[in-house]
């Protein structure tokens, strides 16, 4: 039974640091994806040419 939990345990903090790192990347390129003004305007506008 210990093994099981120290098991769920490790599993728990890997998926974990698995999502923070994948909400901390999307934030980033989400942050400079704002820094393009065009690239910004065009998405927010909805914008074809």
């Amino acid at each position: 039974m210990n093994g099981l939990i120290a098991f769920a345990e490790i599993t728990g903090a890997i998926l974990a640091s698995i999502g923070i790192a994948f909400a901390l990347e999307w934030y980033g390129l989400n942050g400079l994806m704002r820094l393009l003004p065009a690239a910004h305007h065009d998405s927010v506008h909805g914008e074809q040419h």
